[in-house]
């Protein structure tokens, strides 16, 4: 069984726990209804480091979005930039 599903099922595991700790009151259904959410804890660290480890996956491969606006605004950058000239000083000897 993979972890989102073995969540699942200490998820509907605890529903039933939780209604009989509601209608009874008993030590021993608040004892089950707790060792359930603390299991619920684990397994739920266990199913976020594996979405984790999935998404360094995906953070590489590059979104088509956000591709293709780095490709927009480099083409913007090179239809902005202005070439500048600088024109030798001009000798003029001009003697009156």
């Amino acid at each position: 069984m993979d972890t989102h599903e073995h969540l699942m099922s200490l998820f509907r595991e605890y529903f039933k726990q939780n209604q009989d700790w509601e209608s009874k009151k008993t030590h021993a259904s608040g004892i089950r209804c707790r060792n359930i959410l603390a299991e619920i804890r684990i397994i739920a660290r266990q199913r976020r480091a594996e979405i984790q480890e999935g998404r360094k996956d995906i953070r590489y491969k590059g979104s088509p979005l956000k591709t293709e606006s780095n490709r927009r605004k480099a083409q913007l950058k090179k239809t902005k930039q202005v070439d500048v000239v600088v024109l030798p000083e001009s000798t003029n000897n001009e003697t009156s």
